[in-house]
């Protein structure tokens, strides 16, 4: 299925032949020559799983039985809860009776943009489909925004992104949430920390089976404790980003020490800006561009997984320990436009689309007005939902020029442990911070994101 998509690890996927396509089950799919993909087809139903994927439980197994527990299940709903401790960066794109849906993993690492209609299609980056519709790209109103498109919106009009912890219909474009399915329990703290390190310690595990790790390192908890459960695999590589800037040098510092108690190699690596090849076709990718520049001429090794330590944000209430108290559409426009654009022409026609454009996916989401859904917090879903899934996700397409991402964190059961404990040992960071001083107590003792030496 090595068929050619010129973005690294890309894929395209629809109901009607397109040129270079293959077909599955009904559908017709195209892939980059680093894709992984595994596919089964059994009783009517068929499914196909693109990325990497491993349960923690069972890391015997590798995709391909992932694939057959999946074509054995009845509906897209048990299909997620199989998946509740797979750990990785994929997609099951699959049929159940004629209908067709698409998910991905707990963080949404794996994006998938949508167009849905008589001919639908489903990919890893939206100008994958945009090249077959021949849509247009917008530019003008949406470089009023800052780390990610207001909405589920791509930069292509008919295109869009699927959040986390939902399907899509793609010949209706519905989406579906299919988590949380029960009420959230609030859990016991040790009862908690227990299952947090046992999945923890099998997800780094899990994650260096087949690839070393290469671990981005800062001031932060978060980088620390992946250093902390996988400084101790042979050939694993510790790296920073250099800058001019104070805030980064005190990083940089913090995290050379970080290195150091641990015995590893520090690597410091400095942005450029050259540009790149792939510079015109990465329009999802809405962050630093120099850093996959980077990582692309710098870090480029097919025998390593890049670990990144994004996730336990959500664990720590991220929205309210910056401020965030309520989530409406207004709120969701404020929090990522770009406010130094304020005063430039189009900014108020885009602060009034953007707010239309969360009004719709807040809608769709299944947001009530009461500030939790199944007891879960609405900012803590909005966190995993919006930012994780339009932000995060599309920025892992620029890395993809380099290695392919992991995320230690990222299994629907250890997301679900970190937002079982009470608010205040959520701000407090409990959890994290017990995990470090078992796995690494040594860590524990050199100051987190200090603002200096």
């Amino acid at each position: 299925m090595k068929l050619k998509i010129d973005l690294p690890r890309g894929f395209l996927v629809s109901n009607s032949a397109f040129a270079g396509s293959i077909e599955f089950g009904g559908a017709y799919l195209a892939t980059h020559e680093l894709t992984q993909v595994y596919t089964a087809e059994r009783d009517g139903i068929a499914v196909i799983l693109i990325g990497h994927a491993v349960d923690i439980h069972h890391q015997e197994a590798g995709e391909q039985t992932i694939v057959e527990r999946l074509v054995s299940c009845r509906s897209v709903e048990e299909m997620a809860d199989e998946t509740r401790d797979v750990l990785g960066r994929f997609a099951v794109i699959g049929r159940i009776d004629d209908r067709w849906f698409a998910f991905h993993d707990a963080g949404a690492l794996r994006t998938i943009y949508y167009a849905c209609g008589a001919q639908w299609f489903l990919s890893s980056h939206s100008i994958l489909i945009a090249d077959q519709t021949r849509a247009i790209r917008e530019e003008a109103i949406f470089r009023h925004f800052r780390g990610g498109l207001p909405g589920n919106r791509s930069p292509f009009p008919g295109i869009r992104l699927l959040p986390a912890n939902c399907y899509v219909r793609p010949e209706t474009g519905e989406l579906v949430r299919h988590w949380p399915r029960v009420d959230r329990v609030e859990a016991a703290i040790d009862e908690a920390q227990r299952t947090f390190n046992d999945n923890l310690a099998l997800a780094a595990k899990a994650i260096t089976r087949s690839k070393k790790p290469i671990i981005g390192v800062t001031a932060g908890l978060d980088s620390r404790l992946s250093v902390a459960l996988l400084r101790g695999v042979q050939g694993a590589r510790f790296f920073s980003h250099s800058a001019k800037v104070n805030e980064t040098k005190v990083d940089v510092s913090v995290a050379a020490e970080v290195c150091r108690v641990s015995g590893v190699e520090h690597e410091v690596i400095q942005l450029e800006h050259t540009p790149h090849p792939l510079d015109g076709r990465l329009v999802d990718y809405k962050h630093n561009n120099a850093v996959w520049r980077t990582y692309a001429r710098q870090l480029n090794a097919s025998d390593f997984i890049y670990v990144r330590s994004v996730l336990p944000e959500v664990g720590m209430r991220f929205w309210l320990t910056n401020g965030v108290r309520s989530l409406s559409p207004r709120v969701g426009s404020n929090l990522i436009r770009n406010k130094t654009m304020a005063g430039e022409d189009g900014h108020e026609n885009a602060r009034d689309f953007a707010t239309g454009e969360f009004e719709a996916l807040i809608g769709a989401l299944g947001y009530s007005s009461d500030r939790t859904l199944r007891g879960y917090d609405r900012m803590d879903l909005y966190y995993l939902e919006h930012r994780l899934a339009t932000w995060h996700g599309p920025i892992l397409l620029g890395l993809d020029t380099a290695f392919e991402t992991n995320i230690v964190f990222n299994t629907r059961h250890i997301l679900e442990t970190m937002l079982s404990v009470s608010d205040d040992h959520r701000v407090r960071k409990t959890l994290f911070m017990e995990a470090l001083r078992h796995f690494a107590p040594d860590l524990a003792l050199i100051p987190i994101n200090p603002h200096k030496l």
